[in-house]
């Protein structure tokens, strides 16, 4: 049965056509989309009416700031506030902790307050068309977040909370400047589409088709994107107009990389910047003596009684590391930190070849894995598996 929908006359300026009865949408939605207007009506903030309000529609107007007594609408569940001219959020917006959806994209924003972190309730949040050059630590307090938006900002890097948000499942983030993603997203059990294309990223997370809801990986137009990890081999991938351009050289002077020849055009793949140092096929096989120890501190932290006795003894940043490693081996699954050896197979992905990077945790691994693998291997050639790869 349809809900009756009752009216609320609000006089809204002195401009005839917005004299017209404001509709209240079933029951508890308020419509002043197109209104031209530069600040709320002061009758959504009377008893009556803020008691009975629980969406917002302000889409299309001139707002440049919101009045502090929106703090007052308690029972608000969900705000759109896209093509105003709001260049900051006030600090009451983020006492509604009702809300479950905060839009406002399509604005002039430069920061996102910390206070965003207070939206405990919070499943969809929409900041794209803004300009945005980073999001607050605090995002990662928002654990119902299930859609996050910020595509067409400034960003040039994602804080690693955001893979505390374990609910979510779309995250838009075209249109940026971002040159990598946080390892840390491989911790997003729910994630089904990431979208980052037109940005600047060099490599992506090597565990991050281990997710097994991750259905699209979307990476178009990133020209120094050269590679995708081996484990998104079954994934949806948009990779087009990647790679064109190769890894910048600034950047491959900080990172280790190796260098494919048996392409027409030679290929350059960066190594994610966790890496310290990288094995070859005529190296003693010895690893390095922090990769021992990093392996042995996770494999404690993993058998410990839900690791809590040791998760208070140890640093936050070395935790972060200990619990997410740069990649597991592409053969045997053990996990690898800082030492690893590279391995790269073609695929087919848009009717083109796409060069597929993955990491072996031993020599022996590697050869393992060039006969198991049912993909043509690129590196290191199965003529030459004893020559040591090329470092940049």
């Amino acid at each position: 049965m349809a809900h009756k929908q009752t009216m609320l006359a609000i006089p809204v300026q002195d401009d005839a056509r917005l004299k017209q009865p404001l509709v209240l949408l079933n029951g508890d939605g308020v419509y002043l989309n197109y209104r031209r207007l530069q600040d709320l009506p002061v009758q959504l903030f009377e008893p009556d009416t803020s008691v009975a309000v629980r969406r917002i529609y302000l889409k299309h107007n001139l707002l440049h700031t919101l009045t502090p007594q929106i703090k007052t609408l308690h029972h608000l569940t969900e705000i759109y506030l896209n093509n105003n001219s709001l260049q900051t959020l006030p600090s009451e917006l983020f006492e509604l902790i009702s809300l479950e959806v905060l839009s406002v994209s399509v604005n002039q924003l430069t920061c996102l307050p910390s206070h965003v972190g207070n939206l405990a309730n919070l499943k969809r949040l929409q900041l794209s068309h803004n300009q945005l050059s980073s999001l607050p630590l605090e995002i990662g307090q928002l654990n119902h977040l299930q859609h996050l938006e910020v595509s067409n900002n400034r960003l040039e890097w994602l804080p690693s909370q955001l893979a505390s948000c374990t609910r979510l499942q779309q995250l838009s983030l075209d249109h940026n400047i971002l040159q990598s993603l946080p390892r840390e997203f491989c911790h997003l059990q729910q994630l089904t589409e990431i979208s980052a294309s037109d940005n600047a990223l060099v490599w992506l997370p090597l565990d991050l088709g281990q997710l097994s809801e991750l259905q699209g990986i979307y990476v178009d137009n990133n020209p120094h994107l050269t590679a995708m990890p081996a484990s998104t081999l079954h994934k949806n991938i948009g990779f087009f107009r990647s790679g064109r351009e190769g890894v910048p050289e600034k950047m491959l002077k900080k990172l280790l990389s190796v260098t494919i020849h048996s392409l027409e055009n030679e290929v350059t793949i960066a190594l994610p910047a966790e890496l310290r140092a990288v094995g070859n096929m005529s190296s003693d096989r010895v690893p390095l003596l922090l990769e021992l120890s990093l392996a042995a501190a996770h494999t404690a932290l993993c058998q410990a009684e839900k690791g809590q006795s040791l998760k208070d003894e140890i640093p936050l940043q070395l935790l972060s590391h200990l619990t997410t490693p740069t990649a597991h081996c592409q053969q045997c699954h053990r996990p690898i930190f800082v030492y690893g050896f590279p391995i790269v197979f073609r695929a087919q992905v848009q009717g083109s070849d796409l060069p597929l990077l993955g990491l072996c945790c031993t020599a022996a691994c590697v050869h393992l894995c060039s006969r198991v693998v049912h993909l043509p291997l690129m590196f290191p050639r199965l003529e030459d598996l004893a020559l040591a790869i090329v470092l940049a």
